[in-house]
């Protein structure tokens, strides 16, 4: 999730350099329509890329291959999720990366168990239960006061 965006745009360069691809007919027009800080930000990226190990790369290529074949909701719910992490705080970024690394390292039972849970607290808020619990509370409190 943290390099999606680097993702999709490395793979960009898996098979041609930066010139081969501003080349082509299709994306030399492309390339031109873009705007310098466009440009800038793609050449960042191919600078990165190129800088990347040949295994890394190829996890990479494997990664946007297996992205590639998801169907369409899956990838569309992905880059949401992505779309929400790029816009969170540096600190809340960190907590979520610390707790994707503890989630890796659980065994796939516990996986599972966190993964259900996750399930029921997210049905909890989409049918309103949450939220129910939360008017009890402000009940318990309006009849002590009372």
């Amino acid at each position: 999730m943290k390099t999606l965006i680097f993702l999709l745009t490395a793979l960009l360069f898996c098979t041609l350099d930066q010139s081969a691809w501003a080349q082509t007919a299709a994306n030399q027009k492309r390339w031109e329509q873009m705007s310098e800080s466009e440009k800038k930000v793609i050449r960042q990226r191919y600078e990165r890329w190129k800088n990347l190990s040949p295994e890394k790369k190829n996890q990479l290529k494997q990664r946007y291959e297996r992205f590639k074949n998801f169907p369409p909701e899956k990838k569309e719910r992905l880059l949401k999720n992505f779309r929400k992490f790029q816009k969170l705080s540096p600190k809340e970024k960190k907590r979520v990366r610390e707790k994707m690394q503890t989630f890796k390292q659980l065994s796939p039972a516990e996986k599972q168990e966190k993964i259900e849970t996750f399930k029921k607290r997210k049905h909890q808020m989409k049918t309103g239960k949450k939220f129910k619990k939360s008017a009890t509370k402000k009940n318990l409190q309006k009849n002590k006061n009372q």
